[in-house]
């Protein structure tokens, strides 16, 4: 009279056992996102910084290409400390700061400069 029992207790432990691989299939899945999402916004902050220094931010727009360039340092820094998330928060704010020095370089050339 034990078999049905038997089987019935096997079966709860298969659905465990696939619990507890769909947990750690969730798991490795998420850790292995963190580099690749950080490692694309640095690429796109790097795009944008040299995008803004084709504008001509580098004369123009000097404050927020420098800390554009700042934030993509400090991104760096985390994401070679494995901090994932703070580096594509960094990296995001480096995008933010050369966009900001890009449009500001090309608003600026389009101006006749003041001469003193």
């Amino acid at each position: 009279m034990n078999g049905p029992r038997v089987w019935l207790d096997r079966a709860a432990g298969a659905r465990g056992s696939t619990r507890l691989v769909l947990v750690v299939l969730a798991v490795a899945t998420g850790t292995a996102c963190g580099p690749i999402r950080s490692s694309a916004a640095l690429q796109a902050a790097e795009t944008e910084i040299q995008a803004a220094r084709a504008a001509g931010a580098s004369g123009t727009a000097t404050y927020d290409l420098v800390s554009a360039e700042s934030y993509l340092g400090k991104a760096r820094e985390a994401s070679r400390r494995s901090e994932y998330e703070l580096a594509m928060r960094l990296a995001n704010r480096s995008v933010e700061r050369a966009q900001k020095a890009r449009s500001n370089a090309l608003a600026q050339s389009g101006k006749p400069r003041k001469v003193p």
